[in-house]
């Protein structure tokens, strides 16, 4: 099951809270940024996170970015399920506005390494 908290920097650490009572912001790239009372690091490191949701609004994945300007080379951390299995995919927050497509390769790969493994 995937959870905002188990994946980013969303304060609690309970991975069956529901993301439900966080406030939202259209995020960019069709995800929601949710905005969390989460310590963060120091004021110049800063991030932001994001969901992922079907049209069922069921999570499908979590992304916790560096925000814009606070770091050099602000990074992404992607986390999802795919093929029974829990990814982190790391890249530049540049690359965000790929991250679906990112998401299915990946899962596209998965799925066929375990389907040649049965």
């Amino acid at each position: 099951m995937l959870s905002a908290e188990s994946f980013s920097g969303v304060t609690g650490g309970n991975p069956a809270r529901k993301v439900d009572g966080y406030p939202r912001l259209s995020g960019p790239f069709g995800l929601a940024e949710i905005l969390t009372n989460a310590p963060q690091p120091a004021a110049w490191f800063r991030t932001n996170t994001y969901l992922a949701q079907s049209a069922e609004g069921g999570l499908t994945a979590v992304l916790s970015c560096n925000a814009p300007y606070s770091v050099a080379y602000p990074v992404c951390l992607h986390c999802f399920r795919a093929a029974g299995m829990d990814v982190n995919l790391g890249y530049r927050r540049t690359e965000l506005a790929d991250w679906q497509a990112l998401q299915g390769d990946v899962t596209a790969f998965l799925n066929c390494a375990v389907s040649a493994l049965l």
